[in-house]
């Protein structure tokens, strides 16, 4: 059986576009991209080497189904460097991240990391991979995050102070 030149010119185009269609296709189950924004923050430490802090805060719909969307807020990423090494024991009493899921600039959830130990453990260095997450089931989209440092410097008589962070671009 012989092909006639005009079916044999179209087949592979029709073959590519059908591939292609199938590759394109969302799946419900896919998570959006996170919207993330980095801080840098230096606390002030009296009479020891300051620590450089950067901190990424992340925004994603985590997935969406039967019109509700599920939104998670959460530290992504907290790197410090230290101007020298310190050896004059340890630099905070509590150093702590707090990430914020807003809708309209109104929080709706909250989740707080501990990063004390891993900071006066170690003059330079990063944590990521932490559990905690503010996350929120809605009907409503424009989602964000904001957040704040709160830190106690070990020895300076000042208390708990607070650092914002600034917030990420809305997710829909």
């Amino acid at each position: 059986m012989r092909l006639r030149p005009a079916l044999i010119r179209t087949a592979p185009v029709a073959v590519a576009l059908a591939a292609a269609a199938v590759t394109l296709a969302p799946t419900p189950a896919q998570a959006a991209a996170p919207e993330c924004k980095t801080t840098k923050r230096e606390p002030p430490l009296p009479n020891k080497p300051d620590v450089d802090l950067k901190v990424r805060i992340c925004v994603r719909l985590d997935q969406a189904s039967s019109g509700y969307r599920w939104y998670e807020a959460y530290v992504d990423r907290v790197d410090w460097d230290g101007t020298s090494f310190y050896t004059g024991g340890k630099r905070f009493n509590s150093l702590r991240i707090k990430v914020r899921l807003e809708h309209n600039n109104d929080s709706k959830d909250s989740a707080t990391e501990n990063v004390t130990s891993d900071v006066n453990g170690s003059e330079a260095d990063y944590r990521k991979a932490f559990a905690d997450k503010a996350s929120v089931r809605t009907r409503s989209k424009q989602w964000t995050a904001d957040g704040v440092i709160s830190f106690d410097a070990a020895n300076d008589g000042r208390g708990t102070q607070t650092r914002q962070l600034t917030g990420t671009k809305s997710v829909t």
